[in-house]
């Protein structure tokens, strides 16, 4: 079985304006998204991500390279037929109250009554929009407005979900719930794509991420790739260390907490010297590793690196 969601190969895209002035909004893409997992596309204003995902949506038409979702070509209408997309800035019919607006959009996608009618009353719950009901969406504050997006996008409870920055607007309650149905679709076997700005969101809940800059893929991985230093590890055991230990390790990072102390080494070679005086000593080693630092430094510094070469 083919657990291929979404396959990009060796995508471009230049647009033109007159015969000599043309932007590479994207070049040379490739990338591969799994079913069953929430994959973010990370970058800075410009970098190709929404020109990346309106392809996949057959709303641009690449250049150069091919795209599929679930085995078929983006040029083939039948590969949007189980996506839900919820677009950076959706302009939604101001007239409307949501009820019907998510009902004419389930109609779109081919859901019918009374599944229709069960699947907007879950939606509008869920995200805890019940009260907004009689209101025209003209009425909706920015995050509302976001939320009615996003539940416009998972009314046909489509396999693949497509978000442009979708916690924008947002408060902390709204996002948590966002948080919390994404994991839920994840663990259905559904895939989740998304672009965002909001780094400390895309570490709690993607599963890997791609990062772009000036139209190419720099980095992909997961977060624990990502965010993983390439010149610092970690040694951690529970408790203190012992006084004759630390004062031989007394030239090296110790932190200590929660019942946990952590030494941090420079090199593989100072790992392993650590490692065996613990060992030499008696201590118990929980475990091992690269420090890790938070998405966005870690974003920083590979963006950066790309700036410097």
């Amino acid at each position: 079985m083919n657990d291929t969601a979404i396959k990009v190969e060796h995508v471009s895209k230049v647009y033109r304006a007159g015969r000599k002035i043309s932007v590479n909004a994207l070049r040379d893409v490739s990338l591969e998204i799994k079913k069953g997992e929430i994959f973010a596309l990370l970058g800075p204003n410009g970098a190709g991500k929404t020109t990346l995902m309106k392809i996949l949506l057959g709303l641009v038409f690449p250049t150069a390279g091919s795209a599929a979702i679930l085995e078929y070509s983006v040029l083939d209408c039948r590969s949007r037929r189980n996506v839900g997309y919820l677009p950076e800035q959706p302009s939604l019919p101001s007239a409307m109250v949501l009820p019907a607006f998510l009902k004419f959009s389930g109609k779109l996608s081919g859901v019918a009554e009374p599944a229709l009618s069960r699947r907007a009353d879950e939606l509008i719950s869920r995200f805890r929009l019940s009260e907004t009901r009689s209101l025209p969406l003209s009425k909706f504050s920015k995050g509302m407005l976001r939320l009615a997006g996003i539940t416009q996008a998972l009314i046909n409870d489509p396999q693949i979900l497509m978000l442009d920055e979708p916690s924008d607007g947002l408060d902390p309650a709204a996002r948590l719930v966002l948080r919390e149905t994404l994991k839920s679709f994840r663990d259905r076997g559904k895939t989740v794509f998304l672009n965002s700005h909001l780094l400390l969101e895309v570490e709690i809940i993607a599963d890997r991420a791609a990062i772009m800059k000036d139209g190419r893929i720099i980095r992909t991985g997961t977060m624990a790739e990502l965010t993983a230093t390439d010149d610092t590890y970690t040694v951690k055991v529970r408790n203190d260390l012992p006084a004759g230990i630390q004062q031989l390790l007394s030239h090296l990072k110790i932190v200590s907490g929660d019942g946990m102390t952590t030494v941090e080494a420079g090199s593989i070679a100072e790992l392993n010297r650590v490692i065996d005086l613990l060992r030499a000593a008696g201590v118990s080693i929980e475990n091992t590793g690269r420090r890790h630092v938070s998405l966005e430094e870690s974003y920083i510094s590979i963006t950066k690196e790309r700036d410097d070469e």
